[in-house]
């Protein structure tokens, strides 16, 4: 059986609410802000190959499917078990672009590829680990020490590890230390 080949592309634009959440000052970072509503546009990339196996991506900002329409013909008709050669020829091509746009296309071959052999991803790349720590983050604007406190320690009992970063977060680490197991916050 020879390698599938990549024959058509979609990408699928659709919207979606998300309540109590705006945006952070500069208007690119979601925050909590009680009923307030923003419309979220979304993406789902479809990679269609000669075999009928479809690989997917979904997500990504419009800036990442920006410049799909400039090396898209590169793809068509190759087999889509070269992933390599086509981010050594796709990085190459957009470097004047930063090379925007071709994570959506490589994880729509990892896809693929995973379909072909039904493996999962974690197993062509090498299968080594089988448990995957789970973390927890917050949103922008969770500025408020009691409210972040709260949240951490909610996490903390379900068992997930929570990362605190420096800066303006170093007295929010001071109180978690002082409140919480001392070696949760170490």
């Amino acid at each position: 059986m020879s390698d599938p080949k990549v024959t058509r592309l979609e990408i699928h634009e659709y919207q979606w609410q998300l309540p109590n959440m705006g945006k952070d000052y500069n208007g690119f970072n979601l925050i909590y802000e009680p009923g307030n509503t923003i419309t979220n546009t979304g993406r789902v990339l479809k990679l269609f190959t000669d075999a009928g196996i479809v690989g997917e991506y979904a997500g990504g900002s419009p800036a990442e499917f920006s410049t799909i329409p400039q090396f898209w013909h590169f793809l068509k008709g190759h087999s889509v078990l070269e992933r390599e050669r086509f981010y050594t020829e796709v990085r190459r091509a957009l470097r004047q672009v930063a090379r925007i746009g071709f994570a959506p296309i490589d994880i729509a071959l990892w896809d693929i590829a995973g379909k072909l052999y039904n493996q999962p991803i974690y197993k062509l790349l090498g299968g080594y680990k089988t448990d995957l720590p789970c973390y927890a983050s917050t949103y922008h604007g969770d500025h408020q020490p009691d409210g972040l406190l709260r949240h951490i320690g909610e996490v903390h009992e379900v068992g997930v590890v929570f990362g605190v970063g420096v800066g303006e977060k170093q007295g929010v680490v001071g109180k978690m230390r002082r409140n919480l197991n001392p070696c949760f916050a170490e």
